[in-house]
């Protein structure tokens, strides 16, 4: 998409924040029915958190590091112990040297697991009193929004990390309790209108000037997702988002998310290697359907059995 898309349209980084609104916005409304439900539901949260993560991403980064040791894909990779230590325990985030060094989605996934950490507390202390969720809110836009003006002036840090780092999501997280606070708010069908409008528009500007001025608008992308999720929870144009076909692809995007680093690269190597150069193009529109084939159904099966 991004090589075969107008500039305006390659706004990948929209994607994680998105996520993180969209999957702590549903992860407010389950916990606020079960907490009062469970016996200890902040343990119960923790367990099913730890299961729901853990194991396939421990399988997935295992497998990486066999591909990785046995195919040449022309890519520098670190096999040691220690990385693979720092993975298993989710404390590879602290070393540039091991970020990334597995898989790409590894870096926004740390930046989940900080945030379930964290969530029970935080909600508990927020999520009953609006000045405190809208104060949150505010104090967590500034703090994003100086961090990524001086991400390298200041803290001499890899554009990278400002995309991942948990001091740019603490905006994105905080929103949720915005969302969550709004949960029973309908707005007058005119305004409703209006917002649509806004919601579009404010993608359009923000993807055009995006262009020119990065990451300096980075906040603002993620207060027009935030707008995104909660017009979609209230129907209306949006609910052509809503179909079986997508609400399954949710159900296991995790597994996707991770699967499809390893699963292509494989794929990637041996069209590379075994493809007849002469028909390449054509080569690779088969070996890629396959392996998007391929994608949903492991992903499906992890999903179900792990």
């Amino acid at each position: 998409i991004w090589i075969a898309t107008p500039k305006i349209f390659n706004v990948w980084m929209m994607g994680v924040p998105l996520f993180f609104i969209i999957s702590a916005f549903t992860l407010c409304l389950t916990y606020h029915k079960r907490k009062d439900l469970e016996q200890k539901p902040n343990l119960k949260f923790y367990i099913r958190r730890l299961f729901r993560i853990v194991p396939v991403f421990v399988i997935l980064t295992t497998l990486v590091f066999f591909i990785m040791k046995y195919i040449d894909i022309g890519l520098a990779f670190d096999g040691s112990l220690m990385n693979r230590l720092t993975h298993i325990s989710f404390t590879y985030w602290f070393s540039q040297q091991y970020i990334g060094s597995m898989m790409m989605g590894e870096r926004s996934l740390f930046n989940e697991v900080i945030f379930y950490i964290c969530f029970p507390a935080i909600f508990l202390y927020i999520a009953k009193d609006q000045k405190k969720t809208l104060l949150f809110a505010a104090m967590t836009f500034v703090v994003c929004y100086l961090y990524n003006i001086f991400w390298n002036s200041v803290f001499g840090l890899d554009k990278s990390y400002v995309y991942t780092t948990p001091l740019t999501h603490f905006f994105s997280f905080s929103l949720w309790f915005v969302l969550f606070m709004l949960r029973d708010f309908v707005p007058k069908k005119t305004y409703k209108h209006i917002l649509y409008i806004v919601n579009i528009v404010g993608f359009i500007i923000l993807g055009y000037i995006h262009i020119f001025y990065g990451m300096y608008l980075f906040p603002f992308f993620i207060i027009n997702l935030a707008l995104l999720v909660f017009l979609c929870a209230r129907g209306g144009i949006y609910t052509l988002l809503a179909n079986k076909v997508h609400s399954y692809i949710g159900k296991i995007s995790y597994s996707m998310y991770l699967i499809n680093i390893p699963l292509f690269t494989v794929v990637w190597y041996i069209t590379r290697t075994y493809a007849d150069r002469e028909n390449m193009i054509a080569y690779h529109r088969i070996v890629w359907a396959i392996a998007l084939s391929l994608l949903i159904a492991i992903s499906s099966i992890s999903y179900y059995i792990l």
